[in-house]
């Protein structure tokens, strides 16, 4: 696993030896996502299986959580997740961060839905439908980490969401 840093911002892209299956199975999701009606979207047995694929990659999310822990050496403050999906790795970093606020968007309420099902025993996480390009529910400087894990690949204006990423996050 690759890990981008800025600041004190953690960009997680799946480089690591494993990419090539993950790959394999992340275009075996979009094709069924493409197969499925319009009207069906995330939702139903699509987001199902689409957590079920979230399940396979909990190393990653323990990676996440130990970088986590090593920039967030007190283990309080907030971290935003984008693109979360069906909620990881915003219930990995809840669960062993309770003194850290984590807020997990997605563009697809449904992806929300599921997060919010899979965070709700979590206090110290809020899930909320968002894009990653406008962030402007959030202050200047307002989180020290952010993830993004599979999302980058399906936001449409990538520097316009790096720009809010900068934004809202403590230099």
């Amino acid at each position: 696993m690759v890990s981008v840093r800025l600041a004190r911002t953690a960009w997680f892209l799946p480089l690591s030896s494993s990419f090539a299956f993950r790959t394999s199975r992340t275009l075996a999701t979009q094709r069924l996502l493409s197969s499925a009606s319009s009207d069906v979207g995330f939702g139903g047995d699509v987001s199902e299986i689409y957590a079920s694929l979230f399940e396979d990659n909990k190393p990653i999310w323990l990676e996440i959580l130990a970088t986590a822990k090593e920039l967030m050496p007190t283990e309080e403050g907030k971290i935003l997740d984008i693109a979360t999906g069906p909620g990881e790795p915003a219930a990995t970093l809840g669960a062993a961060l309770p003194n850290v606020k984590v807020i997990a968007t997605d563009l697809e309420e449904a992806m929300i839905e599921k997060a919010a099902q899979r965070t709700a025993q979590l206090a110290n996480v809020e899930c909320r439908v968002m894009s990653a390009e406008d962030l402007s529910a959030f202050g200047d400087a307002e989180f020290d980490l952010m993830t993004v894990c599979f999302g980058h690949m399906f936001i449409p204006d990538l520097d316009k969401a790096l720009k809010e990423a900068h934004r809202v996050l403590k230099p």
